[in-house]
């Protein structure tokens, strides 16, 4: 039997559809930090309950029941759990992305100059914030120890199940690990966009920036980048709805300071409807990450026909342009003087994408890759 474990979030419910579809009788645990009546995000009618309480052990019961364990997001409190499992059960990572590609080796490739500056000055805000310097050794020590306990678990992994080989290599550089690639990713394209749509060239000219309010997004460089081009009364529209930190703010303040009226930050969250409808208007987005991020938001917008742009140090992007899509370096392309670079994707260009997003991520793909990966 296979046992699933993950947090509670709205991707799993994707793996789950799957595997009921492929006959299988997996076994799926929600966990929680804390006693939840019900969960947020998951729709199926699966167990859940507060990590390490009896209740969850009970859930569990006999680990060597188990051929396979599938950790969903590895890090935190699971860390513990999978550094004690015995030596002889599979353990297979379904890697997210934030659960292993930002260790301090790689924070320089993760955020360019400017980002990597703020992240270090939060860095001394937040140590500035404690107490004494007791409280800064001790939160020092612990991370330190954090780290080389979540190491020790990424170790412990046989497979690492992920869509970009890039990201295994850069992770197993990184700490050591020594498991074997499987290609995985959640959700096919048919839950990402409509794809009874017909080809449109889009007719609007607005821009997307980004796709949260997360730092990995690399705003800051984005902005100074689309303050020297001529945009011709363009919109530029930022979502920074989904942590409501100050760092949304802070880039809602930037990005008026260099772009005027045109740059509306979207800090509240923005009913479908009305979301759909800031899209329709929209023929580029700019998604400036270098780590993988935001593969759903891209996956739909190049099917939708929007011109996306991307960090040429994005393994994402990397393995997108390897496939044959028609994304274009935010660094090479999208540049003073390039004339051209804003004009909307064509009908030819739109239809190939198409053509390989089915291949790459439509339900059929996905299906084979989850049955491989629940095979083991």
């Amino acid at each position: 039997m296979n046992l699933h474990l993950t947090y509670d979030n709205q991707f799993i419910d994707f793996i789950i559809k799957a595997s009921h579809e492929l006959g299988r009788n997996d076994r799926f645990i929600i966990y929680t930090n804390e006693f939840k009546p019900k969960l947020d995000h998951v729709k199926h009618d699966v167990p859940f309950a507060q990590f390490d309480s009896d209740e969850f052990k009970i859930l569990i019961g006999d680990i060597r029941q188990y051929k396979n364990i599938y950790i969903h997001w590895l890090e935190g409190r699971i860390v513990e759990f999978v550094n004690q499992l015995p030596k002889d059960i599979n353990v297979i990572w379904c890697f997210w992305g934030g659960d292993g590609l930002e260790f301090d080796a790689l924070l320089p490739w993760v955020y360019q100059a400017k980002s990597f500056s703020y992240f270090k000055k939060e860095e001394k805000f937040k140590i500035s914030q404690w107490r004494n310097l007791r409280t800064w050794m001790y939160r020092k020590r612990m991370k330190k120890r954090k780290t080389a306990e979540h190491i020790q678990a990424i170790k412990r992994i046989n497979w690492f199940a992920h869509y970009l080989p890039d990201d295994f290599h850069k992770i197993g550089h990184v700490t050591g690990m020594s498991a074997i690639f499987i290609p995985f990713h959640y959700a096919a394209l048919e839950d990402l966009a409509d794809i009874s749509t017909s080809v449109k060239v889009q007719g609007g000219q607005n821009i997307l920036l980004g796709n949260s309010d997360t730092l990995t997004n690399n705003h800051f460089e984005a902005i100074d980048l689309l303050s020297k081009l001529e945009l011709q009364g363009r919109k530029i529209y930022c979502p920074l709805s989904y942590e409501k930190g100050r760092y949304a703010n802070i880039v809602a303040k930037y990005g008026k300071a260099q772009l005027g009226d045109q740059f509306i930050p979207m800090l509240d969250f923005m009913p479908r409807d009305e979301y759909n409808k800031v899209l329709g208007g929209i023929s580029i987005a700019i998604m400036n990450h270098n780590r993988s991020q935001a593969l759903g938001n891209i996956v739909s917008l190049l099917w939708n026909g929007t011109k996306v742009f991307m960090s040429k140090d994005s393994t994402l992007f990397s393995f997108l342009k390897g496939e044959g899509m028609r994304v274009f370096s935010i660094q090479d392309e999208l540049i003073p003087g390039h004339e051209n670079a804003l004009n909307p994707l064509e009908e030819s260009d739109i239809l190939e994408n198409r053509k390989v997003l089915q291949s790459c991520f439509g339900h059929e793909a996905q299906l084979q890759k989850i049955k491989k990966m629940l095979e083991l």
